[in-house]
């Protein structure tokens, strides 16, 4: 997921200038900025060699996910505002990776109800 955000900032990089992809690049550099953290969590976790699985490690990880998928909306909003072609291949770029976000949520959260039962 971060490599296709990371694929997809660079298109919107590679976009004109305007207020709105502007505002897209930063948002995107912070959602990218989160869902490293959420990987760097879970991979220092691991070389613990404890539970990397733990409530606060996933609790960390929906939040970051989450936070990502904010910047996400409020992109898209900015990018319909355009309503240029410009705007149009932005948003095709960002459905793929809002859909993934959505679905890593998903799956987080499930797994944090899960170990809420559990411990």
């Amino acid at each position: 997921m971060v490599s296709k955000l990371s694929m997809s900032f660079r298109s919107i990089n590679d976009m004109p200038e305007e207020p709105a992809v502007g505002d897209c690049v930063k948002l995107y550099n912070d959602a990218l900025s989160q869902l490293s953290a959420s990987l760097l969590e879970i991979e220092t976790e691991k070389k613990k060699g404890g539970n990397w699985l733990t409530k606060h490690v996933v609790g960390d990880v929906k939040t970051w996910i989450s936070a990502a998928m904010t910047d996400g909306e409020t992109c898209s909003d900015g990018i319909e505002e355009m309503g240029t072609v410009v705007g149009n291949e932005i948003k095709k770029e960002m459905e793929e990776v809002n859909q993934m976000m959505s679905i890593s949520l998903a799956i987080v959260s499930q797994m944090k109800k899960l170990l809420m039962i559990h411990h």
